[in-house]
């Protein structure tokens, strides 16, 4: 398939009410199918909403379970690729995990490598950056707090990623069009050192736990150009079309495709364990 119609949604999830954003999932993806989207990205913790204190440890779900089995038959009934956020685990070990559901099956989960220091009182962070394809299309998972970290985008790009998903359920106290301007910092170089697309959503509205997100979302393409966005203090989303032939414009270039001159024997740096 030489293209592919990707959407990255900002909705509302409500914490502790997954049967009712599994709902608000279901409706976006019927709007969605209209338009013939064959990926979609919800936010980070979309089904089980986003709170931090010990009550996570009584929304946990196994991975798979009941939510992805649910999440599954979406994809099923929609005929597409539903990225879903969910609580993870038990009462004793927990994840902020994005789960992955084909029209064919549940696929798997990545869990959230990078937590804001708040989060780790509450969860492990996940060791593995899975990547996951759709017709042809390889994509990567990062979850908020990931997506400062330019080391795992690269990590997926080794690893062939044409997409990577950027769900985000970030609260902070800014109108809409001031996230898009944050966002507009740091995603565009996610995209353009990578030769890849990258595709960002952020929770919207109140999570009944008086956090309120606002709704923005955006698609970049490999030279960090957006080619869809949408923001609002309500729920929105960006619709694009994914093309084969543009991910292959960047990379056959000498000069514009940069991670084929890396030279990882400088890089032991990185990975050095520092005391701060």
């Amino acid at each position: 398939m030489d293209r592919i119609k990707i959407a990255a949604v900002s909705c509302g999830s409500l914490f502790g009410e997954a049967e009712r954003n599994l709902d608000c999932i279901e409706r976006w993806a019927g709007k969605l199918r209209d338009e013939n989207v064959q990926i979609a990205c919800f936010p980070e913790l979309s089904v089980s909403g986003y709170h931090l204190s010990d009550e996570v440890a009584g929304h946990c779900d196994s991975v798979p379970g009941r939510i992805t089995e649910r999440l599954a038959h979406i994809a099923s009934l929609h005929q597409m690729v539903v990225i879903a956020g969910l609580l993870e685990g038990t009462s004793r070990r927990r994840y902020i995990s994005q789960a992955v559901a084909t029209p064919e099956r549940f696929e798997g989960a990545y869990r959230k490598i990078h937590l804001s220091p708040e989060e780790q009182n509450y969860f492990y962070a996940g060791r593995e950056a899975p990547l996951f394809q759709w017709r042809g299309f390889r994509f990567g998972i990062g979850l908020c707090f990931d997506a400062h970290f330019p080391e795992l985008a690269s990590v997926y790009a080794l690893k062939g990623a044409d997409i990577i998903f950027y769900a985000h359920a970030s609260p902070r106290p800014e109108s809409s069009e001031e996230k898009m301007a944050r966002w507009m910092r740091y995603l565009p170089a996610r995209a353009y050192d990578n030769s890849l697309y990258v595709a960002a959503c952020n929770m919207a509205g109140p999570s009944g736990r008086g956090l309120n997100f606002k709704g923005v979302s955006l698609v970049l393409d490999p030279k960090g150009l957006p080619v869809a966005t949408g923001h609002s203090d309500g729920e929105c989303a960006a619709v694009a079309e994914i093309k084969r032939r543009q991910l292959d414009a960047v990379r056959e270039s000498s000069m514009g495709h940069f991670i084929r001159h890396r030279v990882p024997a400088m890089y032991d740096e990185i990975t050095k364990k520092r005391e701060h």
